[in-house]
């Protein structure tokens, strides 16, 4: 949950249930704002990893143990392939 504290960002389909190719928005709040750029980043792919997976079990899964375990091993693979770096997750 973004405006909860809690994560970093979330996306925002339009009301679709899915990305169908239109517009999507991805939010953030103060936790992704206080990140180092290379951390933001790993946080943006994200997000965008879900806009391309849509509401499928395959997107759930990478949050699938709520906002920071699931999410952390995401951040983590990202940042190996991206060389960007995983967040903190205490923020």
């Amino acid at each position: 949950m973004v405006a909860g504290g809690t994560g970093y960002a979330g996306v925002d389909f339009g009301g679709g249930t899915a990305w169908d190719q239109g517009s999507f928005t991805i939010y953030t709040n103060g936790n992704y704002s206080r990140l180092e750029p290379r951390a933001q980043m790993t946080v943006l792919i994200h997000e965008l990893l879900h806009v391309s997976l849509g509401h499928t079990e395959a997107s759930k899964a990478i949050d699938t143990y709520g906002v920071f375990p699931g999410a952390q091993l995401s951040y983590v693979t990202i940042s190996k392939n991206c060389g960007t770096v995983v967040p903190a997750m205490n923020q």
